[in-house]
This record gives structure tokens, C-alpha cells and sequence, in this order.
């Protein structure tokens, strides 16, 4: 994933590039919505949006979610990136230590 803020007096600004998405979410009555990226070394770093007035979701034809833009009461706008990995043989997004021969 890649997050970057866009504003008027900031221009486009880089805040991460290729790290893993934690998480997004909205506290009290979406008074803020922070996204969260883990760090290759361990930990995570969260980019806060105050008083958002908007949220985008950007989708692919066939309706993948691609990006996710949230714009501030102040015009600033954060954009972050979804990319998704191409599969792994062996790994099964969704389930952990669970393979097709062993279930009951």
C-alpha cells in the first residue's frame, strides 16, 4: 500500500510506500479516521485524518477496491493505494494453518 496527502498549501506529499496495511478506522462520530501500515521492522506507523467530510472508494471493472481517498474539512486529502500481492502457492488469503486435507 502507499499513502499520499494532497493539499493546497502542501502539495502532494508521500507519507509511506510499500508496507503492509494494518488497518483503517473511524472513532467517535467520525470525528477522525486514521490508517495504519505495519513496518518491515516491526510496529506501525498511523496517519490521522481530522473532521473528514468525505471518504472515496476507488474500484477496478470488475470491482476490486484500488484506493481509498479521504478529504479533511480543510480540503487536504489522504490517498492511499491498495496493492495486492500476487498469489502464493501454499498460502490461502483469509484462513491461517488450515489446509484442504485436514479438515473435518
Amino acid at each position: 500500500m502507499a499513502l499520499d496527502i494532497v493539499g493546497e498549501s502542501i502539495g502532494a506529499q508521500s507519507e509511506f510506500r510499500l508496507l503492509s496495511l494494518a488497518g483503517v478506522t473511524a472513532e467517535g462520530e467520525v470525528e477522525t479516521i486514521s490508517i495504519t501500515a505495519t513496518l518491515r521492522a516491526g510496529g506501525f506507523l498511523t496517519h490521522t485524518i481530522h473532521a473528514p467530510v468525505r471518504v472515496f472508494i476507488e474500484q477496478t471493472n470488475k470491482g476490486d477496491e484500488v484506493a481509498l481517498q479521504v478529504e479533511a474539512g480543510d480540503g487536504t486529502k489522504a490517498i492511499l493505494q491498495i496493492m495486492v500481492a500476487p498469489p502464493v502457492e501454499g498460502l490461502v488469503r483469509g484462513r491461517c494453518g488450515e489446509d484442504d486435507e485436514h479438515k473435518s
